[in-house]
């Protein structure tokens, strides 16, 4: 009985008949992949060593990945295989790079790139963010952060005492060491004291 070949292995582990993919309904059904796999992502043997089984599917189908590029599932489930257009819907693979494979994703970073709003509301504009590398944060949210901490590090600049009496003229006052003391807060130790 003749081996069979790495194609027939391949398609006799292949569901046309999958789901529908809810993120993308209009790409129609899903080619699963039934065989191994790891981390949900179709495992094939071939040519002497194991490759994606999405990756076959596509130097099967349509021919070489481009150079710097790798296919990226359209339909967000990673054991699909579907690499051409058929009459139940278009292809489900697509050549893209690794940053715009990871951005389509569904990872914190893929995420958190398609936030337009930080997390106090101020838009994500160019004069508004400061990146770090590939993280980006919020001027105006960095900018009050320091101040309330540059103030919460200086008495001298917070509106109210520690007890919470306003700094106003007539409730400051300030002794010959120059450190300024609440008038109220005085009254209230001169009462208890009493």
């Amino acid at each position: 009985m003749p081996k069979p070949t790495t194609a027939e292995r391949f398609w006799a582990k292949v569901d046309k008949a999958g789901p529908i993919p809810e993120c993308r309904p209009e790409l129609g059904p899903c080619w699963i992949w039934t065989g191994s796999t790891s981390h949900g992502y179709g495992r094939l043997q071939a040519a002497g060593k194991v490759m994606g089984a999405h990756r076959f599917a596509y130097e099967l189908l349509v021919g070489p990945i481009p150079e710097g590029l790798e296919p990226d599932h359209l339909c967000r489930v990673s054991a699909c295989v579907k690499a051409i257009a058929d009459e139940h819907g278009p292809a489900h693979l697509e050549p893209v790079t690794h940053r715009e494979n990871m951005l389509r994703g569904e990872t914190i970073g893929a995420v958190n790139s398609r936030k337009t709003h930080c997390r106090r509301g101020h838009p994500f504009t160019p004069e508004n963010t400061q990146r770090y590398g590939t993280d980006r944060a919020c001027k105006t949210c960095r900018n009050a952060d320091k101040r309330a901490r540059y103030v919460a590090t200086r008495p001298s600049l917070r509106p109210t005492c520690g007890n919470g009496h306003p700094w106003t003229e007539e409730n400051t006052y300030r002794p010959p060491s120059g450190k300024r003391q609440c008038r109220t807060c005085r009254r209230e130790a001169k009462a208890r004291r009493r």
